[in-house]
């Protein structure tokens, strides 16, 4: 349980001493008061890095259209976007009141 300063806590996140102190300000992180001096647990910091860890995005799988027979499908593996058309129903009637 090694207790770091703010300034060896801000060396090891390769960041300014300012953003930790804010860190604390804002009770973002863990730490110990010893008297009016700030340490921080290597294992907090360590919880920190973890807790903002971010996983990478892994792009939506597309479906094998191309032996599918879809037209719609064959332009896609071509790269060009399919035409979508809309389909129209018999007019309606209209009433004429005179």
């Amino acid at each position: 349980m090694p207790l770091l300063t703010v300034d060896q806590a801000a060396e090891r996140l390769g960041t300014s001493p300012r953003f930790i102190r804010r860190l604390v300000a804002e009770r973002r992180i863990a730490f110990a008061k010893l008297g009016k001096h700030v340490r921080i647990d290597t294992a907090d910091l360590d919880a920190f890095v973890a807790a903002g860890r971010v996983a990478p995005a892994v792009p939506p799988s597309l479906p094998d259209s191309r032996n599918s027979g879809d037209p719609a499908g064959a332009s896609a593996a071509q790269g060009r976007r399919p035409v979508l058309t809309a389909r129209l129903g018999p007019p309606e009637e209209k009433m004429i009141v005179g």
